[in-house]
């Protein structure tokens, strides 16, 4: 139809049938905007009822899947579902410049007219979050990077909703956190950094860009309902 690109895209629950992504789309007034749209697929779907496309037919999809478009606002980032596939969480630019995570409903829209299905804000990090949004297993939480450091950010309905706790250090000077991966449990999170290294022999090296290796971090995340750590809550 009217998307020229579709990328950033996931899986949106653990049984396969959605799969979100961005959408890039001309506008009737000729502007794009990068939207965020959902693909619903059957469970009884037939992959050979797709086709390819060839010179003159453009690719069509298998035979009862469906396209979705939840926002006319623009989006950014991998669109990360939660686990049990009823929310989705994307990065789009504030009135304030800086980029946040929002959530949506997985049947939503920022056009519904029930405000429970449209998209709400869940961070307000000063400097904006970057690096990929990871959900929590239980759907209570979410991860982001954001001035060098891991935050997780409260997305369980409720007073706690937006609260952010930092796990690392964070802001000028500190090695820049990459590729936030949680522990099957919950209780971890893993993560990238660059830092200095060294042989055997106690000589300092480095990558062929003659930049500090990347190294695993671990760090501990210590409850999912944000109780005994409130000095840690921005």
């Amino acid at each position: 139809g009217q998307i020229e690109r579709a990328a950033d895209d996931s899986w949106i629950g653990a049984r396969a049938l959605m799969r979100g992504f961005v959408g890039r789309v001309k506008e009737e007034d000729g502007s794009y905007k990068s939207s965020l749209f959902v693909v619903d697929i059957p469970e009884s779907v037939d992959v050979t009822t797709a086709f390819s496309g060839s010179t003159t037919e453009y690719p069509r999809p298998p035979a009862g899947v469906t396209v979705r478009r939840l926002t006319r606002t623009d989006v950014s980032g991998i669109v990360r579902g939660s686990h049990d596939g009823t929310r989705i969480a994307y990065y789009a630019t504030t009135a304030d410049r800086t980029r946040q995570v929002f959530i949506i409903a997985s049947n939503g829209s920022d056009e519904a007219t029930d405000p429970a299905l449209r998209p709400v804000q869940a961070t307000t990090l000063p400097a904006g979050a970057t690096g990929g949004v990871r959900w929590h297993p239980s759907g209570n939480s979410i991860a982001v990077l954001s001035e060098g450091g891991v935050a997780v950010t409260c997305v369980q309905p409720g007073p706690l909703f937006g609260r952010t706790v930092w796990l690392t250090s964070h802001g000028t000077g500190v090695p820049a956190a990459e590729a936030l991966v949680w522990s099957h449990n919950g209780m971890i999170l893993a993560f990238n950094r660059r830092v200095p290294t060294w042989d055997a022999k106690g000589n300092l090296i480095k990558d062929f860009g003659n930049n500090d290796f990347r190294q695993i971090f671990l760090v501990w995340f210590p409850d999912d309902n944000y109780n005994g750590i409130a000095d840690s809550i921005e």
